[in-house]
């Protein structure tokens, strides 16, 4: 079963274009679209970065262990933003680099491993 997408490629690649093209502010789309002006914003500096591909979606990625250690001792090296190092690393939201921070901060790297997804198994093997 597929994500539903909240937002298509084509609006979001419109969105961009009123803003780069048309020279409208991104609260002026934001306002006209009925979407978060956050959300311009993002889509708008990824696509500066990225071109059109940074607009695309990135269902359900994982990364690795290495490269999270690297965007979080990047963050704390340069003083990046999180939105900063969103950009830098192709990261899609923010969220994902604060929950590794926290996740480092209480479990240090173990807190970095990749969690097992999904109902855990019985905890038996008990049949009636």
């Amino acid at each position: 079963m597929e994500r539903k997408v909240k937002y298509d490629y084509a609006f979001k690649l419109e969105c961009v274009e009123l803003v780069l093209k048309k020279h409208y502010s991104d609260r002026y789309v934001s306002k006209l679209k009925q979407i978060s002006r956050w959300n311009v914003r993002k889509w708008v500096s990824f696509y500066k970065v990225y071109g059109e591909v940074g607009l695309l979606s990135r269902k359900n990625q994982s990364y690795s262990v290495e490269f999270k250690l690297k965007v979080l001792k990047t963050i704390e090296k340069k003083s990046l933003s999180l939105f900063a190092t969103c950009i830098k690393f192709n990261i899609p939201d923010v969220a994902i680099i604060v929950k590794w921070k926290k996740d480092f901060a209480n479990f240090g790297v173990e807190g970095l491993q990749p969690k097992q997804k999904g109902r855990p198994t019985s905890m038996s093997n008990y049949k009636r």
